[in-house]
């Protein structure tokens, strides 16, 4: 019966009036294919998006450091500033540019009236720019105006691009100088409390190897844990809002390891890395300080 049914099928099919629409059938499939995936990507992205906790951000700061607001960015502040999160949006690019002030009239009109959205100019590939950024929020947070806590730290990916020798240095300057500048000078506001979570989407073998050296030589209780994620606004949502009982340094949530941590940094490639790291780093100052 089965046979004879195929045989009818594939007679139908392959009858001359039916040749044209099996031939644009073929041609059209890859594309329905493809909008079909589309499709249910973004419908299991929106699913995992509000099946994150609801966890009250009241009086807390957020700080993104971005290098450009993309979509990933938009919707971390859209669902962060929903659960009341005081946000410092770091941008590379001045305040003052039109495109900057758009940006945060919008960014606070989406997130309604109580929002609080703020932008300021951080550049980590700079030296004197971190350090500035880093006094001028430890100032602010000693004001008594100012009562929201630190509770996470969120740097973005760059654009999607193919990486060059260029590129890796930045990520080793900035690694450094996160870890080196921005980090020590926030410890003193982070002594009491829960750890401050630090969040990096998508680091680099350079930077993840530097930032499991840091965690290790935290001292006990360690006042930050650093988190690696994929490049997708959920996985940074997950491990800024899961329990910390679910989270644990160098780690994805949902307890699986990540590529970069699968095995400790060999400790010789490590201490090269940082010497490349400083030598980079002393000859970018002693660069900028000589008199054009």
């Amino acid at each position: 019966m089965l046979a004879v049914v195929s045989e009818l099928v594939l007679q139908y099919w392959t009858s001359p009036n039916r040749r044209l629409a099996n031939t644009l059938l073929a041609l059209a499939l890859p594309l329905i294919l493809i909008v079909l995936s589309k499709l249910l990507a973004m419908a299991i992205h929106r699913h995992a998006i509000n099946s994150l906790p609801f966890r009250n951000l009241r009086g807390k700061t957020i700080i993104l450091f971005a290098p450009s607001m993309e979509a990933i960015g938009l919707e971390m502040v859209e669902e962060l500033s929903k659960r009341g999160a005081r946000l410092l949006i770091a941008l590379p690019s001045p305040v003052t540019e039109p495109t900057n002030l758009q940006l945060v009239l919008l960014l606070r009109d989406r997130a309604g009236e109580s929002s609080e959205i703020f932008l300021e100019q951080c550049r980590l590939d700079s030296a004197e720019d971190t350090l500035r950024f880093a006094r001028q929020y430890l100032d602010a947070a000693r004001l008594p105006t100012h009562a929201s806590r630190l509770d996470s730290l969120v740097f973005l990916p760059h654009h999607h691009r193919r990486s060059t020798p260029d590129d890796e240095d930045d990520q080793k300057q900035q690694a450094f100088l996160l870890l080196n500048i921005l980090l020590p000078y926030l410890l003193p506001q982070l002594e009491s409390g829960p750890p401050v979570r630090v969040v990096h989407l998508q680091p680099s073998p350079t930077q993840a190897a530097l930032y499991r050296s840091f965690q290790l030589h935290l001292p006990l209780p360690n006042p930050l844990i650093l988190i690696s994620t994929p490049p997708s606004a959920s996985d940074a949502l997950w491990a800024i809002l899961a329990p910390l009982a679910t989270i644990k340094p160098g780690l994805f949530h949902l307890r699986r390891k990540p590529r970069l941590f699968q095995q400790p940094p060999d400790p010789q490639l490590l201490n090269d890395r940082l010497k490349s790291v400083e030598a980079f780093i002393q000859s970018s100052i002693k660069t900028s300080k000589k008199p054009s």
